[in-house]
């Protein structure tokens, strides 16, 4: 059960509201290359596709039901990792879930068949799924309070430059070696821990909690419904925020131009449309994924932000395998219009339902108002 703490008022700030420090920083820089680094992964899954549905003779669906399996077993990572970093810390849950996503990342171009290739990318969206909110909370906690939705927004920065180093390798790597060197090369995200050990310290605001529970007797205990049971409100907007962003992965406006880019077959406007619609994906998930890490205390703040990621991912996981079955009865550009439907919906549960937390105070105890 989570316990109601009184805050020390006299306690001193825990992070500039104003201005950036080499720590909070280097927490950004790091987390940004982790992100980096998970769409790598995902990355390779989409390029690779075509090639191995060749090479064993599979379908799109098949490929799809790989996916959006991988992305179920995955949720336990979601959930997992998140409520170690309340119980155990930010950083060492960092550390683990760098380390699960990086080895099995590399194990997975050994698979013979789509198996073996189940089970591999399975274990890596483990440590995939765990990193990225852990990441959040390391980057809501540190970043100053002026910019702390610049800082989230930042976040996913590391999505393009995901895309651009897996393109890369795929462009001079897979000549050369073959498809199963995508994988190979993601081990090297490992490198990440070393970095982290040497520069990075626990989160300010996770060790004032720590200090204040050992102060009243207290001890960390996992209470997966203490979110729900005392912000039911924000755990639901929290839970649909991520299902529609995850379920599409693009934006409001870049939903029309989704369903557009169905009806395109000329290269030079497929790569316009493409451009504009990648732009406003980055900007759309960079003002809302990391809001939800905003709308809880400390004390729990990642068991909630486990918990509805994994709500909403449990049910946006269904997209590959839907798609899947659209594009082997019907075509990709048929599935369009149902992915730029679900990302519609973002706007009247921003505009009307979801809480305000511009430059407002982080809570850092369960029944303490937002400053």
């Amino acid at each position: 059960m989570a316990t109601t703490i009184v805050a020390d008022a006299a306690a001193p700030p825990l992070t500039s509201s104003e201005r950036w420090t080499s720590y909070s920083a280097l927490v950004l820089a790091i987390c940004i290359l982790g992100w980096a680094f998970d769409i790598y992964e995902a990355t390779i899954m989409q390029l690779v596709t075509p090639i191995l549905i060749k090479e064993w003779g599979i379908t799109p669906a098949t490929m799809g039901t790989v996916t959006t399996i991988s992305r179920w077993i995955g949720l336990i990572g979601t959930f997992l990792f998140p409520v170690l970093a309340d119980l155990y810390g930010r950083r060492p849950a960092l550390i683990w879930s760098i380390l699960v996503y990086a080895l099995f990342t590399g194990l997975t171009g050994f698979s013979t068949g789509w198996i073996t290739l189940l089970i591999w990318s399975s274990i890596t969206r483990i440590g995939l799924a765990g990193e990225n909110p852990v990441g959040m909370l390391m980057v809501t906690e540190t970043a100053p309070t002026k910019w702390r939705a610049t800082a989230l927004g930042g976040l996913v920065g590391g999505y393009p430059l995901g895309y651009m180093l897996c393109s890369l390798a795929a462009l001079f790597v897979v000549p050369l070696w073959g498809w199963r060197s995508l994988y190979f090369l993601g081990i090297l995200p490992a490198l990440l821990v070393l970095w982290i050990r040497i520069g990075i310290k626990e989160s300010p605001r996770y060790e004032r909690v720590t200090a204040q529970m050992l102060k009243a007797g207290l001890k960390k205990q996992l209470d997966i419904f203490a979110p729900a049971r005392r912000y039911p409100r924000e755990m639901l907007v929290a839970s649909l925020v991520y299902f529609f962003y995850l379920f599409t992965w693009i934006a409001v406006p870049a939903a029309v131009l989704l369903v557009t880019m169905g009806h395109l077959d000329d290269p030079s406007s497929l790569f316009w449309v493409g451009l504009a619609t990648n732009f406003l994906i980055t900007g759309s998930f960079g003002t809302g994924l990391g809001y939800t890490a905003e709308l809880f205390p400390t004390q729990i703040r990642g068991t909630a932000v486990g918990a509805s990621f994994t709500f909403g991912l449990a049910a946006a996981s269904l997209a590959p395998m839907i798609m899947g079955w659209i594009a082997t009865a019907y075509s990709i550009a048929a599935g369009l219009p149902l992915l730029a439907l679900s990302f519609l919906m973002l706007a009247p549960l921003f505009i009307w339902f979801a809480p305000d937390m511009t430059r407002k105070e982080l809570t850092d105890f369960v029944g303490e108002k937002v400053g």
